[in-house]
């Protein structure tokens, strides 16, 4: 990339939305809907302030080292007439002078290190031929697959999954055959040390969501924008391929899925009580505890709460709290949006 297309945006492969959420279709209703990423959403409940703060640093770092890019700024505007305009722009830019800092090499060799595997793993490329610096990581990465006696799934490499109850999607790595012919989630993971706590959540809630989303729907046919089926995966647990860049070394180990799925369901409570924060009225003098919604008893508790709902926003608050209890397409979700619409006079 040159310096001239820092303002250009590359073409998606898939249908995304200005916020570059995947736009897919519903598996169960067939509606499109835009999609959080799965990398986004596994972050949600993680302690990303160390993280910022030396991101903050690797940019302050970068434009001292890039002025063009200290000129390119300036013209640019945070606040006023043209900040969502320029807004794309100032982003890009201090990803450069991230990248000139150094802040983005051990992505980039660990972009490398999945492209090279990838076609390895499709028969594109033998070890031979990867580039000579590379070679000690692939050469390592194809050892222990053999030693181990895990065989790659073809045509499940790099393929979208999502999770129709939450909204999210995310592009799968891999997946394997284990010796004894259980297919079984696995990624590749670079980076020099995995042993921290967020960390090992982070991974844990992702590849939980890529099991259950391939479990669940499939997996997104790109070029027929459609789902197709793919084989169950295990739930209880997935492989985690570690191959520190340049360490001419490959360890591959597994990780809890059933505590990531667990930690997928917080995740989604903290978003949904995000966009469904408690609301401020003014104050009218003392006024009687106002006392919780108790919990519905079955199908008419469900029912009667949808009857009572008087706004878009109370019923779409309802709703994600009703799919925790039945599954997206479920005859039980679809009769209680039926009520919910005719309680809003929508239909």
């Amino acid at each position: 990339m040159t310096d001239q297309d820092i303002f250009q945006e590359s073409e998606p492969e898939v249908k995304r939305d200005r916020w570059g959420r995947y736009v897919l279709n519903n598996p169960f209703t067939g509606n499109e809907r835009p999609h959080t990423r799965v990398t986004t959403f596994a972050r949600t409940i993680l302690d990303s302030y160390a993280l910022n703060q030396w991101e903050k640093r690797m940019v302050v770092k970068g434009m001292s080292l890039r002025t063009d890019l200290v000129d390119a700024a300036s013209s640019l505007e945070v606040a006023g007439p043209k900040k969502d305009s320029d807004k794309y722009k100032l982003d890009k830019i201090a990803e450069r002078a991230k990248d000139a800092a150094g802040g983005n090499t051990a992505a980039h060799r660990g972009t490398s290190i999945h492209s090279f595997a990838e076609k390895i793993d499709q028969g594109l490329l033998s070890v031979q031929e990867v580039p000579e610096r590379q070679r000690p990581d692939l050469i390592a990465y194809q050892g222990c697959m053999e030693a181990h006696g895990l065989t790659v799934v073809p045509e499940l490499l790099e393929r979208i999954v999502c999770l129709p109850q939450y909204e999210v999607a995310g592009r799968l790595d891999k997946v394997l055959l284990e010796s004894d012919g259980t297919p079984v989630i696995a990624d590749v993971k670079s980076g020099q040390d995995l042993s921290h706590k967020s960390k090992k959540l982070e991974i844990s809630v992702q590849l939980a969501c890529y099991a259950h989303g391939i479990n669940t729907s499939g997996v997104w046919n790109i070029r027929d924008e459609c789902w197709e089926p793919a084989p169950k995966v295990r739930e209880d647990y997935a492989l985690v391929i570690h191959i520190p860049a340049g360490s001419g070394s490959c360890e591959i180990l597994t990780i809890d899925l059933r505590t990531g799925w667990e930690a997928v369901k917080l995740c989604a409570d903290v978003r949904d009580r995000r966009n469904d924060p408690p609301t401020l009225a003014p104050y009218e003098g003392p006024r009687a505890v106002l006392s919780a919604v108790p919990a519905p008893d079955g199908l008419e508790g469900w029912q009667t709460r949808f009857r009572g709902v008087r706004s878009k926003q109370e019923a779409g608050s309802l709703y994600r709290e009703a799919r925790r209890t039945f599954p997206e397409g479920s005859s039980e979700l679809a009769s209680l949006v039926t009520i919910g619409r005719e309680a809003l006079g929508l239909t």
